[in-house]
């Protein structure tokens, strides 16, 4: 999902602060959260994802909620 909204952007109507979303995406083996946004030209986008613990759990209320990124984990991408 990140790799598609850099290549073909991602729209946010409104202004660049409230276009932004906050998805749980999962399956019975993992769940991932995952946040976007467009860039300031709207042609591209920014987005971060974090892997849910096995022994964890994540709300997801429509606020980014991945503060910190681990570059060195399999857990962030």
């Amino acid at each position: 999902m990140g790799s598609y909204g850099e290549q073909y952007g991602f729209y946010g109507a409104n202004s660049f602060e409230g276009s932004a979303e906050s998805l749980l995406v999962a399956d019975k083996e993992e769940a991932w959260v995952f946040h976007i946004l467009p860039d300031d030209t709207g042609r591209k986008a920014i987005w971060a994802a974090q892997r849910v613990p096995d022994d964890g759990f994540a709300t997801v209320d429509n606020v980014f909620v991945i503060r910190d990124i681990d570059f060195d984990s399999d857990d962030f991408l």
